[in-house]
């Protein structure tokens, strides 16, 4: 009967290291993801910004009216 506290406390010693370890996997996974969703996010900024320029190169210079004025 001395054995069965050692086999407990050796199974809770495992169990403890399994979730420590798939919790370690997570975060590792989460943070590629975050790091990936950054580096588009700014990608996707310098895009919109060079698509800003363009729009604001090609469109026509007309006069302001109130009918075609815009709020900002």
């Amino acid at each position: 009967m001395k054995i069965v506290p050692w086999i407990i406390v050796i199974f809770m010693i495992y169990v403890v290291y399994y979730f420590i370890s798939r919790s370690e996997k997570r975060i590792t996974a989460l943070e590629k993801r975050l790091n990936q969703a950054e580096s588009n996010y700014d990608e996707l900024k310098k895009q919109i910004e060079a698509n800003r320029m363009l729009i604001q190169e090609n469109s026509p210079k007309e006069p302001e009216t109130e009918e075609n004025a815009y709020e900002d």
